[in-house]
């Protein structure tokens, strides 16, 4: 997988990597590197692009044409907005 985004928020790192069939959002420690919390896409997806939205993570995929909105504690997925074009990390 590539890293397509990254944030640093205090010791806590948020990324998200991309490659069909195994893209995912991560959470981990800065100083450890030990995984907090990992959500994998669906295969058909390949993940870019993060942003905070409130208590929410969204991830922009590239090609499939949706943001993916996850909550930001559970890494549960909230929900999708679809958008036209390709999405970029």
């Amino acid at each position: 997988c590539f890293t397509q985004g990254l944030i640093a928020d205090g010791d806590i790192i948020y990324e998200s990597s991309g490659l069909y069939g195994c893209s995912r959002l991560k959470k981990s420690h800065l100083q450890s590197g030990r995984t907090l919390k990992e959500a994998f896409l669906p295969k058909q997806c390949f993940a870019e692009g993060i942003a905070f939205n409130g208590n929410k993570i969204m991830l922009l995929t590239w090609k499939e044409q949706k943001a993916l909105q996850f909550d930001l504690d559970s890494f549960e997925l909230k929900g999708e907005i679809p958008y036209a074009g390709e999405g970029w990390g």
